[in-house]
């Protein structure tokens, strides 16, 4: 595989968008291009860079257009190609209106490229504490992730909890966790082998695998999602989990006084949209099991990020707050 500090190199990239140019936007040629690293992670194990191409056609009228580049060094599992085969099939299958135009996937590098979409992150309503707004938006939300899960004919293995990953970074990061977030991985698997009715294969449908308010674009008055690294054939309730517990830990953040109030609001309209009709009581058992599971994962995460900040012995208030969430979550099962 050839270095992904290549995709950073000036004369290399001109030279491979005037080549490509015409694969991607026809009838267009190259002018110049400018290249702005958005992420580099682990001294270039993983980047996400943009491309502004500056393009002419044939009567010489100038436009501009964005590429998005995600690389990383390939491992077992490769994330980036699973981002591009699914965002290819959603796109074939005609969703190209809520999930961005896959390029091309290069072997190489194990590089994907992809149409930037302009908007911003749904993430920013709540940070800019427009709870309103970000409420108002979850119609759309929903329909996108409805959508998907409608879908049939993507065939991958099917995923599982990481459980034995999320416990090696926390043992490893932040051990003064492990024993609280091992006590609640045995509850899991206990619950998961108790209700095995609920939790059939034949539930599973293509899901998102990371579907949270950071992955959703609002671009005017359309909902684009992104990331497709972690999707898979797998419960659909998963996305329904993880989206509600990150949106919780982000409005404990930016609306501390009133967060619970704002999360029943989120859950009566997401419910309301996805499902049409009562929730039922397995769904709701279900939801929660995978608020818990996702939270474990970014507890998992959050240990691994916090550890380079604070040496594991002292407190950390970001882990201290995780913690008394999954207590919580653990006793709502």
């Amino acid at each position: 595989m050839k270095s992904i500090k290549f995709l950073l190199n000036q004369d290399w990239v001109k030279d491979f968008f005037s080549k490509k140019i015409s694969q991607y936007f026809p009838q267009k040629q190259l002018i110049n291009c400018e290249i702005e690293p958005l992420k580099i992670y682990l001294d270039y194990k993983s980047v996400v860079i943009r491309y502004r191409l500056e393009l002419s056609d044939e009567k010489n009228n100038i436009s501009e257009k964005n590429i998005i580049g995600k690389a990383e060094k390939p491992e077992q599992n490769s994330y980036i190609l699973t981002d591009y085969s699914t965002t290819k099939f959603l796109w074939e299958q005609g969703l190209n209106d809520i999930v961005p135009r896959p390029l091309e996937y290069l072997a190489a590098f194990n590089l994907y490229l992809y149409e930037f979409v302009p908007g911003y992150f749904l993430q920013e309503l709540s940070i800019k504490h427009k709870d309103q707004e970000f409420l108002g938006k979850i119609p759309a939300v929903v329909e996108g992730l409805k959508r998907i899960h409608e879908l049939k004919g993507l065939k991958k293995k099917q995923k599982e909890e990481n459980w034995k990953g999320d416990l090696r970074l926390v043992k490893k990061y932040w051990p003064a966790a492990l024993d609280k977030t091992l006590l609640w991985v045995k509850g899991c698997r206990l619950l998961r082998k108790k209700y095995r009715k609920y939790f059939d294969t034949k539930f599973y449908k293509i899901t998102h695998g990371d579907f949270y308010s950071r992955n959703i674009l609002v671009n005017k008055d359309q909902i684009k999602l992104i990331d497709f690294s972690n999707s898979a054939v797998y419960d659909p309730l998963n996305d329904v989990g993880n989206f509600l517990i990150n949106t919780e830990l982000m409005f404990e953040y930016d609306f501390p006084d009133n967060y619970r109030r704002l999360m029943k609001k989120v859950e009566d309209i997401f419910f309301q949209n996805y499902f049409s009709r009562p929730i039922t009581k397995e769904e709701k058992f279900k939801i929660n099991y995978f608020i818990l599971t996702n939270l474990i994962r970014i507890i998992a995460f959050c240990a691994m990020s916090e550890e380079s900040k604070n040496p594991p012995q002292q407190s950390s208030i970001i882990m201290d707050k995780l913690i008394k969430f999954g207590e919580e979550k653990y006793n709502n099962l």
